[in-house]
């Protein structure tokens, strides 16, 4: 090897070393990755109404809404009526109007200016049944818009709430947590005043305690509503709960599984501190277990579980690959549920972000196959999450792991993401196709001339991505035209000056 070539090489070299922090690439992303309509999807399980089963068609139940409705202000009068007999009566179909249906009259109900007056009736520890249906209404309107559950809280209902779960009364009780449930899961800051009172230990008292499978999965659920938005709450007031739910997953009942599964996946959001103690609680062996199951409903938490861990540092992403992660992550990619898959690519584009060792894993097992293909291929969800995995593995990746990405022809795919209109992707892409270039220089001797080429460049030119490339480059994006520009001037310039003297 002559002196020049070897000089170059080392040079070459030297570019791959890697830049990864001890915690691993910033490119590490915790599970903010609903779409718009995921999202609303996902604010709505915020939210439950008591829905009154019963026989009627929906015809039926909306004229006996609206017959209810018609005589609001006579009920309104009897209720407010300190000699009235019976007033749990009344309230009972102030309890139909607003569960009877997918479109309950709550304004009309607020409009009647008799709210207050159920709030009153929750405090009558002498009269349950007037308890239970005034809790009844009050959850009910806790369900709706924000501005429903505003006007019940600044009615002051959430201590009262909150000493109702101490009542012996299940049915009662089951309100009160219907209620909270609804006010913590509809803003952060009625979540941390919540939390502030004390619910948390107290849920978990319940879910520990109480028989009822009914109350069990809504004590679960409002659990979830405490926990599931950012910033979550510190570890000091939650990590009672990582122990019950290890033992809850394991329950025989499937629907309180499923339930309980998610609480963890909410539970573990990618922090360090929340991230060690599931993996020091040895969770991780058990949910590595149940993704072998069949069940989309279990699957799914299950994998964000993992891809929140893996979210967090370097060692402890190590871990789910210690644990035997990986070959039933591989067997997800080719799920014929795209929640799944797209999940799956979230957890990959973690470990991606990882170090050499941890890219190296995935290589060994071909994941970089099947995340070209998901990358040409796939729905448009799971497309992204996959550009994101083979993106972060560029940009993490060592010289052997780069020439790799190019013997697996990685350009063309990554070309073709520039042609969607998604800007993240865009500059994800073209950031992972400036590195390749810069890497791409090949360097060999041929007898004693010295040879060098840069395969990214040449692939690019191969497909005619340099047109792609221009056309970027004048976006009305700022970001996007200065990333392709970038790459033009760095590598296609003096390309094209030698073209033109010719």
């Amino acid at each position: 090897m002559s002196k020049r070539f070897k000089k170059k090489l080392e040079k070459r070299q030297s570019r791959f070393k890697s830049k990864n922090t001890r915690n691993g690439s910033k490119n590490k992303r915790q599970s903010l990755i609903f779409s718009i309509s995921k999202k609303k999807k996902d604010d709505l399980l915020r939210k439950k109404r008591n829905i009154i089963e019963n026989n009627k068609n929906i015809e039926e139940i909306n004229q006996q809404v609206l017959e209810i409705l018609n005589k609001l202000p006579q009920i309104v009068n009897q209720i407010s009526d300190p000699n009235c007999q019976d007033p749990h009566l009344y309230v009972q179909e102030l309890k139909i109007m607003v569960s009877s249906n997918n479109d309950p009259p709550i304004d009309d109900l607020l409009e009647s200016k008799c709210v207050p007056l159920l709030v009153e009736f929750l405090q009558r520890e002498n009269y349950q049944e007037l308890q239970f249906e005034s809790a009844s209404v009050l959850a009910s309107i806790a369900s709706g818009t924000t501005l429903h559950t505003q006007y019940i809280v600044e009615l002051d209902v959430i201590p009262i709430f909150i000493k109702l779960l101490s009542t012996k009364n299940i049915s009662l009780l089951n309100q009160a947590i219907l209620a909270l449930g609804n006010i913590a899961g509809d803003s952060i800051e009625y979540r941390n005043e919540i939390l502030s009172i004390g619910i948390f230990p107290i849920l978990l008292d319940i879910i520990t305690n109480i028989q009822s499978k009914a109350i069990l999965g809504n004590a679960i659920w409002a659990v979830c509503n405490c926990v599931r938005r950012r910033p979550s709450p510190p570890l000091s007031i939650t990590q009672d709960a990582f122990p019950i739910f290890k033992q809850l997953i394991q329950n025989n009942d499937l629907d309180l599984q499923i339930k309980s599964f998610y609480a963890l996946s909410y539970l573990s959001n990618g922090h360090l501190d929340n991230n060690q103690l599931i993996i020091d609680l040895e969770i991780i062996p058990i949910i590595i277990k149940y993704l072998q199951s069949n069940i989309t409903k279990i699957i799914i938490p299950c994998i964000r579980v993992l891809g929140n861990i893996a979210s967090g540092s370097n060692v402890q992403a190590q871990v789910i690959i210690d644990d035997g992660a990986l070959p039933i992550l591989k067997k997800f990619l080719g799920n014929k549920e795209s929640k799944i898959r797209k999940e799956t690519c979230w957890v990959l584009s973690n470990i991606c972000a990882g170090t050499s060792n941890q890219i190296q894993a995935l290589l060994n097992n071909y994941f970089l196959e099947f995340l070209i293909q998901i990358v040409k291929h796939d729905l448009f969800s799971v497309k992204k999450e996959g550009c994101y995995a083979i993106t972060n593995l560029i940009e993490s990746a060592n010289i052997q792991q780069i020439d790799i990405c190019f013997s697996k022809n990685i350009v063309p795919p990554l070309i073709s993401l520039l042609g969607n209109k998604d800007h993240d992707i865009i500059i994800k892409t073209l950031k992972a196709l400036f590195r390749l270039c810069t890497l791409g220089q090949q360097v060999y001797q041929d007898n004693e001339e010295i040879i060098e080429i840069n395969i990214c460049v040449e692939n690019i030119e191969k497909i005619e991505g340099e047109i792609i490339l221009e056309k970027l480059s004048t976006s009305m994006d700022s970001i996007i035209s200065k990333e392709a520009n970038k790459i033009l001037k760095k590598f296609f310039q003096k390309k094209n000056e030698i073209n033109k003297q010719f």
